[in-house]
């Protein structure tokens, strides 16, 4: 069995910089991904702005 200290649900751009951060840590992460793309949604269809 697999066994990780770090696991994060989603490689948007908020999974992936917490993946980074944890590898740079020293820690063993897996990014779990529903898409068959990484990225999130933002990159592949874009997203409605918070603010006009």
């Amino acid at each position: 069995m697999l066994q990780y200290d770090f696991i994060v649900i989603g490689s948007g751009p908020a999974g992936r910089r917490a993946a980074i951060q944890a590898a740079k840590l020293g820690k063993r992460v897996v990014v779990i991904e529903k898409g068959t793309r990484v990225g999130g949604v933002s990159v592949h269809t874009g997203t409605s702005p918070s603010k006009t």
